[in-house]
């Protein structure tokens, strides 16, 4: 009934066929039909339009993503496809596509994305099978610095990166954090410089480097305008933005 409604709406005048014609391919665009062809047959002063056509199924469930193998990684849940949208191949493949990239950020280059697709008569169950196969591992983390103190906080914080999977972009966010931390102790103008190297296809060292680990400290005297904490927050501030001492 719904294609039947969308048809009826063209019942109007137009400036030609031309006109008629390109009107007709955006109705259909956006009807959810897989193929079509049509007639305009004229009766007297009137066209009357015959269709013929084969709609496009929609999807009644997207399960959830099922990961094979003794590894497990999130996933994002929010795919380019979703329950009660028409059917689209290349959609899925987009999905498809989005899935595998993931799994080789989180350190599984050869993982395999099986779609899975099931067809029922209200319209198509949609899903994908992750097998992850063998990651990419860390073989080693070495933490290069001047300061001991510093050294042994990174090494707790990052230590159990080793023998598990390359996952980089995690591995970067919690180098940031790390650097947030010193920040936090005082160490205001302290840098991190993370460098890899890989050892074989499926092996990686990771390298970090703490440059100006220098802990910086502050006297003040609280005035009438700040408070101690506030004048404090001020100048750790400018020293992290200029990247250099006060003198």
């Amino acid at each position: 009934q719904e294609y039947k409604n969308t048809f009826k709406s063209l019942e109007r005048s137009y400036l030609n066929i031309e006109h008629f014609s390109e009107i007709l391919k955006l109705y259909v665009s956006n009807a959810g039909i897989k193929k079509f062809n049509y007639k305009l047959i004229r009766i007297g002063t009137e066209h009357h339009l015959i269709v013929h056509f084969l709609p496009k199924r929609k999807i009644v469930k997207v399960l959830s993503t099922r990961i094979v193998g003794k590894y497990d990684i999130e996933l994002p849940s929010i795919l380019s496809i979703k329950e009660g949208d028409f059917y689209d191949e290349r959609k899925v493949r987009q999905a498809r596509l989005i899935l595998k990239d993931v799994a080789k950020d989180k350190g599984f280059p050869n993982a395999r994305i099986n779609i899975v697709k099931e067809r029922g008569e209200e319209g198509v169950t949609v899903g994908f099978n992750v097998e992850l196969n063998k990651p990419i591992i860390v073989s080693e983390f070495i933490i290069n610095s001047s300061s001991l103190y510093l050294k042994n906080i990174a090494m707790g914080k990052l230590s159990h990166y080793i023998k598990s999977p390359y996952d980089l972009p995690q591995i970067k966010l919690d180098v940031e954090e790390l650097k947030f931390l010193f920040q936090d102790l005082g160490y205001y103008i302290v840098d991190l410089n993370l460098k890899f190297r890989y050892l074989s296809d499926n092996r990686v060292s990771l390298f970090l480097d703490i440059i100006n680990p220098k802990q910086i400290a502050f006297n003040i005297q609280e005035t009438s305008f700040y408070t101690k904490s506030e004048l404090k927050k001020e100048l750790a501030t400018n020293i992290i933005s200029s990247k250099r001492e006060f003198t």
